[in-house]
């Protein structure tokens, strides 16, 4: 089990369709080749592209905030355990 109780209870309750949220570079953003680690809230995804500074490989690159909005079903999983509201989005094509 990859989620603990509360955290499978929060992504039960999602709507079918969600607005996530990514930090990234601009390069990563043209490539089309996302990270899974996204969050439910633009504040989170901000931090991550603008203010965390322990990603040396991508300081001095443009950073910017994508959004989607993605079916619950490509949700793998919701953790709750740093107050990121991070989701695990495996895209499928």
């Amino acid at each position: 089990m990859f989620m603990e109780s509360l955290e499978r209870e929060n992504l039960e309750s999602l709507p079918e369709e969600i607005t996530i949220y990514r930090g990234m570079t601009l390069s990563e953003f043209k490539s089309g080749v996302f990270g899974i680690s996204w969050t439910l809230d633009p504040k989170v995804a901000h931090f991550f592209a603008f203010t965390y500074g322990r990603n040396f490989a991508t300081k001095n690159e443009k950073k910017m905030i994508h959004e989607m909005t993605v079916s619950k079903k490509q949700i793998f999983a919701y953790l709750a355990n740093r107050d990121e509201k991070e989701v695990i989005f495996l895209r499928t094509q």
